[in-house]
Formats: structure tokens, C-alpha cells, sequence
């Protein structure tokens, strides 16, 4: 479940002791979320292109692939770390 926002002007001074925050500096955190939101893919989006290196077998970096040239065709992205 996200968190919920407090409202910003009716919360109770306790809200933002309890954050160690102060109202505007929530209040500036939440602006730059709302832009950083607006900005973003939506769902049904194209998937904006970007170019990452091959992971060969003995995990040096191979060659450049960019998910434009792979249009078309399925894609998995696996996130994750191989350490």
C-alpha cells in the first residue's frame, strides 16, 4: 500500500515530528514527486528506448543493445543483482 499523504495544511504538528519533516519541506518533496510523476511513462506508453551492454558468459560486457532495434519482438527485463 503507497502512503498516504497527510494534508498539508491540516495536519497536526505531530505528523511532521513524527516524519522529522517540516510542512514545507514535505511540501517540496511532494512537488518534485508530482513532476517526476507527470514526466513518466504511462501505462499503455511506448517504452522509451534506451542502450545497454550485453552480459556475456564470463560477465564481461559484450556489445550495445538498444530496445528500439528489438521492436516488435518480446522483451523480459530482469532486475536483479548477480553478485
Amino acid at each position: 500500500m503507497p502512503f498516504a499523504r497527510p494534508d498539508l495544511d491540516t495536519a497536526p504538528d505531530s505528523v511532521f515530528e513524527s516524519l522529522d519533516t517540516t510542512r514545507d519541506a514535505l511540501r517540496a518533496v511532494y512537488a518534485m514527486q508530482d513532476r517526476a510523476d507527470a514526466a513518466a511513462p504511462q501505462v499503455g506508453d511506448r517504452a522509451p528506448d534506451f542502450a545497454l551492454p550485453t552480459l556475456l558468459p564470463d560477465r564481461q560486457l559484450g556489445t550495445i543493445q538498444r530496445l528500439a532495434d528489438l521492436r516488435g519482438r518480446p522483451v523480459a527485463l530482469i532486475f536483479g543483482s548477480y553478485t
